[in-house]
């Protein structure tokens, strides 16, 4: 079943929420956004980087995937909604997401949602709180957390969308990413061709995604010249 609907979260972590935020200091509602359905890869497919994406990047995430059709669910029964949980790299185009005040374009290219390796259910997954998220690149360790920083719990998530859209069955909401460590930032470069982003979580696997440069687009014939 492929999701409809995919909607993520930025700055859901306590420490990415921004440097000047004390640590009890945090948003009441979440900073939502939308992939679109042509951002989907599985487990296994490479994330093919286009020759129009200068700064690629990876966010390592746990995704909640909807069990039941909710509509207007009430935070206390919405526990029951979730299916399970699985792993997430939002790859992201920076170089597009700040050409604008909306993310959408750095957000939806083609291929940069990988998804897996596998749906662990709700009652193994659940509940999500003392859980490790690592992320290494290319074996280096550049984000390291626990789901206790989490802001939103996926009962909350689920509750709080609901309220203003349908989700359905298979629908996929990813939680957000923890912010680099500091060193990793300070030496992030974009990811190139070759590179690889591993993602585990305590309970949930891991999932690994491989990055290969994309062909450049063939020449538009010349006004007047063969076809």
């Amino acid at each position: 079943m492929r999701p409809g609907t995919i909607l993520c979260l930025g700055h859901s972590y306590a420490g990415h929420l921004g440097r000047d935020r004390a640590p009890d200091d945090v948003p009441e509602h979440p900073n939502v956004f939308v992939k679109t359905a042509n951002t989907l890869c599985g487990p296994d497919d490479p994330v093919v980087l286009p020759p129009a994406v200068q700064h690629a990047d990876y966010e390592g995430e746990i995704a909640v995937v909807v069990g039941r059709r909710a509509h207007c669910v009430p935070l206390a029964e919405a526990e029951a909604y979730v299916g399970g949980l699985t792993l997430f790299d939002d790859v992201s185009a920076r170089d597009w997401q700040s050409r604008t005040s909306q993310w959408t374009l750095g957000k939806c290219v083609d291929g940069f949602g990988q998804l897996g390796p596998a749906v662990v259910t709700a009652d193994e997954a659940l509940p999500i709180t003392g859980r490790e998220l690592t992320v290494e690149r290319d074996g280096v360790v550049t984000v390291r957390s626990s789901t206790d920083d989490l802001v939103f719990s996926p009962a909350f998530l689920i509750h709080h969308l609901s309220q203003v859209l349908t989700l359905e069955p298979g629908d996929v909401i990813a939680t957000g990413t923890p912010a680099k460590l500091p060193e990793a930032a300070a030496a992030h470069v974009p990811l190139r061709h070759g590179d690889a982003v591993t993602i585990a979580v305590t309970g949930l696997g891991s999932l690994t995604t491989t990055f290969v440069a994309g062909a450049s687009p063939a020449p538009r014939p010349t006004p007047g010249g063969p076809l």
